[in-house]
């Protein structure tokens, strides 16, 4: 049986772990190709469509979005924040996203 094609959040230790991640990774391989992201603050920002700013934290990270000139879901930036990955998933508090990590 084949999931259907969205953003799986949370998946790690559920079933269908593999096609879950492999899903969430082709959707962000897409975005990627669609869209120009800085993972880090840049000096022209109008060279890019998202900009994005990572403070480490303990067991997550915490992603500001600097610039978003796209109509992306909140989901979709998540997404972008994890590399394509979301496996443990994420919270918002206010604009921020934190996303979970191992």
């Amino acid at each position: 049986m084949s999931l259907e094609k969205k953003i799986y959040r949370e998946w790690a230790f559920t079933g269908n772990e593999s096609e879950k991640s492999s899903i969430n990774r082709e959707i962000y391989k897409e975005l990627c190709e669609k869209y120009k992201i800085s993972r880090y603050e840049v000096e022209n920002p109008d060279d890019y469509d998202i900009v994005l700013k990572r403070t480490a934290g303990y067991n997550h990270s915490t992603y500001a979005v600097i610039k978003n000139n796209t109509n992306l879901s909140q989901l979709e930036l998540a997404l972008i924040c994890d590399d394509g990955n979301l496996c443990f998933g994420y919270t918002m508090e206010g604009s921020l996203f934190y996303i979970f990590e191992d």
